[in-house]
């Protein structure tokens, strides 16, 4: 039944995994080499300066994991007739979601060694990962739960 608690938590983990394909994560104010202060915007698609408009670096594994991490929540929610597999994809998409935070870590130092960083001004966008995680882990128990259930409705039988 799609109408499940845990199909609402995997559509809300859906939503907030892709809410950051559109909303700046940081304003970074960073020296260059030249010693101009310039400002950033570090978004799902890589860091643009926001004078011109260009974006200095891209990054596209980002972008990629966040459509697998949103892909496979959405498609989650239609598998409930597989629970083993929801669950297992459920793993996956945690797993994925780390890797995320850790590729994101990657960028930032990645950024700190190309600008001498000045102030980074995050923005609230950049909890939704660890909110998303927390709606699978959230999705995943309720799974447990009916397969619990289902398991001893069989033992009856």
């Amino acid at each position: 039944m799609i109408q499940r608690i845990q199909s609402i938590y995997l559509l809300l983990s859906t939503i907030s995994i892709s809410t950051l394909y559109f909303r700046p994560l940081a304003e970074i104010f960073a020296f260059n080499q030249l010693n101009v202060l310039k400002v950033f915007e570090l978004k799902a698609l890589g860091l643009v300066e926001i004078a011109s408009g260009k974006t200095v670096l891209a990054s596209l594994p980002v972008v990629i994991l966040l459509g697998i991490i949103a892909a496979l929540s959405f498609i989650s929610i239609f598998l409930y007739k597989k629970r083993k597999l929801q669950i297992r994809i459920l793993r996956i998409n945690m797993l994925l979601i780390i890797g995320l935070a850790v590729l994101g870590y990657y960028y930032f130092t990645l950024i700190s060694e190309l600008f001498n960083l000045v102030l980074t001004k995050y923005s609230p966008p950049l909890i939704l990962p660890l909110i998303a995680l927390l709606f699978i882990f959230l999705a995943k128990r309720a799974i447990n739960r009916d397969e619990k259930l289902v398991r001893s409705l069989d033992r009856i039988r």
